[in-house]
């Protein structure tokens, strides 16, 4: 029985997946965050001092970008339980997540998957990277929980 780690995924198809699936999400953060909490997304700059960096534009920015993730790792969790074994991303890009043997990833695997993003993205994103430069093809995430990203 071959195993899903030996397929090399294409790591631009990865890339694609992620923008596909973020954009909308921190689109989504910065709408409700400025119709809802009045709050002005990257609006770091004070006008009136020209370029005197504001701390709540910082903040506003930190706290869009934390949600996203957030929002981005519950959606994936819960994409990968269905029958598409992938965010919507990944199903565009013809990529599905799974386990070593080749099969779905269940609930608590998913779930683990995607809480285990946060070391993949803590160290600059070097965990996203791993899956780029190494023959195996798996981010960090990937390798803590005993799943693969594979192509259909």
């Amino acid at each position: 029985m071959q195993r899903a780690y030996h397929f090399r995924t294409n790591g631009l198809k990865r890339t694609m997946a992620f923008f596909i699936d973020i954009i909308p999400i921190i689109m989504t953060a910065v709408l409700v965050s400025s119709a809802c909490f009045d709050m002005k997304p990257l609006a770091i700059f004070d006008d009136a001092s020209r370029g005197t960096v504001r701390d709540e534009g910082i903040r506003v920015d930190i706290w869009i970008v934390s949600i996203s993730f957030l929002v981005w790792m519950v959606y994936c969790a819960i994409a990968e339980c269905t029958s598409m074994a992938g965010s919507f991303g990944k199903k565009a890009m013809g990529l599905w997540v799974c386990d070593l043997q080749g099969n779905p990833s269940g609930f608590w695997r998913a779930l683990a998957r995607n809480a285990c993003k946060i070391f993949s993205v803590i160290p600059p994103c070097l965990g996203f990277f791993w899956a780029v430069v190494t023959p195996h093809g798996r981010a960090w995430h990937d390798w803590m929980t005993g799943t693969a990203v594979v192509e259909h």
